[in-house]
């Protein structure tokens, strides 16, 4: 109901805490007001509270509503802020309707149960997936990550689970430190069963192993061997076991997406858990990084851990052997004729993919040396073969980069 109040004077009239309660609770259900004066009262420190919380909800207000009308925002973080389920009822509406933010960060408020169906509605995708030209490039419609470390979620997880069902956006989603069972790991887990599109999952510094029950593990066991979209999964200092390590072991031979998996600071997973790890890891070709801690002097664990590594390594230099495939694939050098004319003729007139003038003149060069000096591999082998080195000794320099921190050498 509009009242058509637009501005109340109420200084000097007064007011205690309970009649600014009352007061703020009439504003917040029909906030119409535009001009608020409370001059020349004695307000204590509920009074302000009440006040704070009224300004709070306000400026929520205002920033969900600009949401839907900002088209440049991408990424808003929230961190710290105290807030409660009220408040992220009130964003919830801004984000869903938000035509180019891409990435929320809501780390570190006050967030329970109670604001699951708020979490879920921001995930929603009731219509197709919306696409608009922009630079170029296809831009995605909808949240595609979602931070919410430190917050108590326990008892979201059907709703959240729910919202990922249908959620065709999504590819990052970090629940740290957010107190997930394993039976809640368990609905998450069967969800993404479903879900073609999240490639970045966090679930470290959870319980997961809570009360002796590996049912969380297994259902993510069960994922990772039917899922072909999740790339990366962190598992860090979440109660995990020796027993825990092999189950996930025995799904390793069927994934083939997954290339980070971080088992680190779960000092129960000892020799058998590594040993499993080591084993499968063997068939394997996507793993490019597993992170798992061994008691330090540990001869038998440090050797397992790295041939872990070892095989890593491996399929680092394949993934990156594949890139440069694909790229020459994709923009193989153009054959031309030594005139010099015909090239300039050619750069001027023909469409080229990107970089492919820069080919042309590396040819033109190539082959000008040809004339003057035969060389057994000729000019397409010479940019081909300087192409792949280039690629592999980038490979061989991310691989060295990523297994400093073991001491071996590759």
């Amino acid at each position: 109901m509009d009242t058509e109040l637009r501005s109340l004077n109420l200084s000097s009239c007064n007011l205690d805490s309970e009649s600014i309660r009352i007061l703020i609770h009439s504003l917040l259900l029909n906030d119409q007001v535009s001009e608020l004066d409370l001059s020349s009262n004695a307000i204590k420190v509920d009074g302000f509270k009440y006040i704070s919380i009224y300004i709070s909800q306000r400026s929520l207000k205002y920033l969900s509503h600009a949401l839907t009308l900002t088209p440049s925002l991408q990424h808003l973080s929230l961190d710290h802020c105290a807030l409660k389920s009220p408040q992220v009822e009130l964003l919830a509406g801004g984000v869903r309707q938000s035509p180019s933010l891409y990435g929320l960060s809501l780390k570190h408020n006050r967030i329970s149960y109670q604001a699951a169906p708020w979490i879920a509605a921001m995930l929603i995708n009731d219509d197709p997936i919306e696409m608009y030209w922009q630079s170029s490039d296809y831009i995605r419609r909808g949240l595609q990550r979602l931070d919410l470390t430190g917050n108590n979620l326990q008892y979201t997880m059907n709703s959240l689970a729910q919202a990922l069902y249908g959620n065709r956006s999504l590819t990052e989603l970090v629940l740290s430190n957010c107190q997930i069972y394993p039976n809640e790991c368990a609905v998450l887990a069967e969800a993404l069963l479903s879900n073609h599109h999240v490639q970045v999952l966090d679930l470290s510094c959870n319980p997961l192993s809570g009360g002796g029950s590996d049912e969380g593990i297994q259902a993510i066991k069960s994922m990772l061997a039917k899922n072909h979209f999740l790339r990366e999964l962190n598992l860090a200092e979440a109660g995990l076991d020796s027993s825990e390590a092999i189950a996930l072991a025995e799904c390793l031979p069927e994934n083939s997406t997954l290339t980070r998996l971080d088992l680190s600071r779960n000092p129960q997973i000892t020799m058998a858990g590594v040993l499993a790890l080591s084993i499968s890891i063997k068939m394997n070709h996507t793993l490019t990084f597993l992170d798992i801690n061994i008691p330090p002097n540990d001869v038998d664990l440090a050797q397992l851990q790295n041939e872990i590594v070892a095989i890593c390594t491996r399929n680092m230099q394949r993934r990156c052997d594949d890139e440069a495939t694909s790229t020459h694939d994709k923009y193989p050098p153009i054959k031309t004729t030594p005139s010099s004319s015909t090239l300039s003729t050619a750069s001027s007139t023909t469409s080229f993919p990107p970089g492919s003038h820069a080919v042309v003149r590396m040819e033109q060069q190539l082959e000008n040396q040809t004339m003057e000096k035969p060389s057994p591999r000729g000019s397409y082998a010479s940019h081909h073969h300087q192409h792949e080195d280039t690629a592999i000794t980038k490979c061989m320099h991310d691989s060295e980069a990523a297994c400093s921190r073991f001491d071996i050498s590759i």
